[in-house]
Formats: C-alpha cells, sequence, structure tokens
C-alpha cells in the first residue's frame, strides 16, 4: 500500500464514519476495502454502492486485491433510486437477517441533494442497518458548499450539527430581487474556515501526485455561418428571458446556445480530420449525442462510441477491444466521466466541455491516473462564440451555473 493510504488507515482506526476525499488514480477503492478489513470483526457484510456505469470496472478492481472474509454486494444508485420494486426488495431482504452492514458510497458526490431519492433511500439503509459508512470522492465539491452538507449528513447530522436552513444562513448570503421577489443564495467564504474545522476528524484528504505531465492545449475553430445565425437567434431570446428575470428560460437558452455551440460542423469536421489524420488510440469526451454521431459520421478510419444506448455488457467489450486497438473511442461524459480506468491512452479530446468541474476533472482522470507511464495529452476544441467563454470561465472559477447567471455581463460575454 501507498504512504497516503497507510495514513487514511491510521487516521480513522477508531471511528466507524470516513470521508476518503482522494482524488481519482490515488487508490481510495482499495483504501476502502483495506478500512473494512481493519474492521472486519464488527460488521456482516459490505454494500458498494456506487454509480451503475462503474460496477464491472469496479468489480474488477476488487478482484485485484485480498479477499475480505465477508460478502461484498455492489448497486447502482440508479437501481436503488428508480426501481422501486428493487428498493423494497432491498429493504424486505435486510429486515429479514437484520444484517451489520460496512457502507461505502463510492462516487459520494452522487449523493449531494437530500431531496432525492438516491440520497434518502441510502439514508433509510444507513440509519437502519449501517456500523460503518465510508464515503469515497476525488471531488467532494462540484456546485457548492450545500454538496459537502448533504454527504456530511449520510455520515452523521452531528458533524456539521446544523439543520439545512442554518447551515445555509450560516455559508450563504441571502438576495432577494425586488422585481420578481425571487430569492437565491451565494456563498461566501466568512465560515469556511468553521466548516473546514467541523469536517476535518472526518475527512482525509488525498492529492494526485505522479511522476509525469498533464499537457492542456486549446484549439479554437471558427463556426460555421449557419451555426452564427443559430446562435444570433438563440442569443437574442436568451436576452429577452434575463429582461424578465426568468430564470427557468435562461437556463434552457444557455443550455440551447451551448449545445449549438458544441454541433457545429466546422468545429466536429475538425475533429473527425484529426483523428482519421492521427488514426491512434484516444478518448474524445462528448456532451451531447448529436455530437458524437456528427464527429463519428466524418472518421475515415475505424472508430468505436459509447452513449446512453449502449449496454453495460457492449460497454465492457467495447472497451476492452478498444484497450487492444489503434482507434479513437467516442463517449460523452455521462458514459464514461466516472470511475473508469482508461489510461490505455495518454490522450483526451473534449469535444466540448461541460458546465461543471466535477465532471471536467473526473474525465481528465480517466487518463491522468496512478499507473499511468506517459506524459497526458488534454486538447480542448472550443467553437468561438461567446458561450464557450462562460464554460471556461465556469470550469476555472469551479463555481456554479446558477452562480454564473448572477453574476454575468451578458451582453459583452456572449
Amino acid at each position: 500500500m501507498f504512504e497516503n493510504q497507510l495514513k487514511a488507515l491510521a487516521k480513522f482506526k477508531e471511528l466507524r464514519v470516513a470521508a476518503l476525499f482522494m482524488e481519482m488514480g490515488t487508490g481510495k477503492t482499495r483504501t476502502a476495502l483495506e478500512l473494512a478489513r481493519q474492521a472486519i470483526d464488527d460488521f456482516d457484510e459490505v454494500l458498494w454502492l456506487a454509480p451503475k456505469s462503474t460496477l464491472n470496472n469496479l468489480d474488477n478492481e476488487i478482484s485485484l486485491y485480498n479477499p475480505l472474509p465477508k460478502p461484498i454486494t455492489m448497486m447502482g444508485y440508479e437501481t436503488l433510486a428508480s426501481s422501486d420494486r428493487t428498493y423494497l426488495k432491498v429493504l424486505d431482504d435486510l429486515s429479514k437477517r437484520k444484517p451489520r452492514l460496512f457502507l461505502v458510497c463510492d462516487e459520494s458526490l452522487y449523493l449531494k441533494n437530500g431531496e432525492t431519492k438516491r440520497w434518502s433511500r441510502t439514508h433509510q439503509i444507513r440509519e437502519r442497518y449501517a456500523n460503518y459508512v465510508v464515503l469515497l470522492n476525488g471531488t467532494p465539491v462540484s456546485r457548492d458548499e450545500m454538496d459537502i452538507y448533504w454527504q456530511m449528513a449520510m455520515l452523521s447530522p452531528q458533524i456539521i450539527g446544523l439543520s439545512e436552513n442554518a447551515y445555509r444562513n450560516t455559508m450563504f448570503t441571502k438576495f432577494i430581487n425586488k422585481a420578481t421577489g425571487q430569492i437565491w443564495y451565494k456563498s461566501c467564504s466568512k465560515n469556511i474556515a468553521w466548516l473546514k474545522s467541523r469536517i476535518a476528524p472526518y475527512v482525509y484528504e488525498c492529492d494526485l501526485t505522479l511522476p509525469i505531465n498533464l499537457i492542456e492545449e486549446t484549439r479554437p475553430v471558427r463556426p460555421t455561418e449557419w451555426t452564427r445565425q443559430i446562435y444570433k437567434r438563440d442569443k437574442s431570446e436568451l436576452l429577452k428571458s434575463i429582461a424578465n428575470f426568468d430564470d427557468a428560460l435562461i437556463m434552457e437558452h444557455l443550455g440551447r446556445l451551448k449545445m449549438t455551440a458544441a454541433t457545429d460542423n466546422a468545429k466536429n469536421d475538425e475533429i473527425a480530420k484529426m483523428l482519421t489524420d492521427d488514426n491512434k488510440r484516444c478518448l474524445v469526451f462528448c456532451e451531447y449525442r448529436a455530437e458524437q454521431e456528427r464527429i463519428a459520421k466524418k472518421i475515415r478510419n475505424g472508430y468505436d462510441l459509447i452513449n446512453g444506448d449502449t449496454s453495460q455488457a457492449d460497454r465492457n467489450s467495447i472497451i476492452a477491444k478498444w484497450e487492444r486497438g489503434n482507434y479513437p473511442l467516442l463517449i460523452t461524459f455521462g458514459c464514461g466521466a466516472y470511475g473508469l480506468n482508461l489510461q490505455a491512452t495518454d490522450t483526451i479530446i473534449m469535444a466540448s466541455l461541460p458546465w461543471d468541474y466535477a465532471t471536467y476533472n473526473q474525465a481528465i482522470h480517466r487518463a491522468y491516473r496512478t499507473g499511468q507511464k506517459s506524459d497526458v495529452k488534454i486538447i480542448k476544441y472550443k467553437t468561438r462564440l461567446g458561450i464557450s467563454n462562460l464554460v471556461d470561465e465556469c470550469l476555472w472559477r469551479k463555481t456554479t451555473l446558477a452562480d454564473l447567471i448572477r453574476n454575468t455581463d451578458w451582453e459583452s460575454q456572449l
């Protein structure tokens, strides 16, 4: 084991809750397993919750280490949340056996919202049956400090010790739009030190340090005239919604502008040409399926793709084949940004970028992770439209789209 993993084991030796906020590639899965081994006499079985798309890779990774002498059950958050039948079956089984669980919540950002079914159902299992709870994540905050609140509440409400409303009033500044009466909150830094002091005993953080370089390059592309016209029309609609203080419409029109930029033929043709000319194994992340399909249509050599229509079994076989091949794999952020080990390549193409920093960071760490032997190159394509600058700013500031809406000079930015 690495030194950072041993430090985590030592820190949580006497605790029954732990948050391993370790960057992707630092070995948090192994650390969670060893925490379970360390407490092996105090629980009956492990319940490991994770994004459904990561379960096969997770199973393969766990099989690499010494097996625990206790059973491990893996389940996707999506299954727990979307299938009432499965959830009730799980509860019925647990109520009959009443096992003492070692509960692992992998990619715990999936539990950042206490109003979701996945949070409430996970929490119900945690409250009734968990002797130990371990959170795993590389990027614990993707929006704001409310992400931390709900993850800590999954460990124990005593950690922060405030109700949701009291915490919001402590960590955020309240604003009221006098014209519409709308209320919103903006995070402020004045109580960050207090928050850190509350969670510090239960959190272990670890940055990824590799003996290789992460090289980032941006390639701007001038959009087609058709794209510019569509963009101009949608921009006009956006400015109208801003004038009317309609946040829902603002979000909708921003989404349209973003998709217009992502699906621009000039950008996608250039990406396809580069992939054809280079003809090598690489990852191509796309935000939209239409964008992915337009790039794929223009590639003259071999390629493969994964999106929401690809079954889990097919995803596994596609990745295994790609790892042995010499061609690009086009994958949407929703299917490939989390939990996969794709270090068979040292080149990642970002055909477009997400608003969310955590998703972007996770995508990079599919290849830039422990075990990678080469420098990793990130090539980011950017359509020369104002919306691309907003996305850049959102990622650079690690802020939220909502905060960006409140603090943007729209006329100059777009």
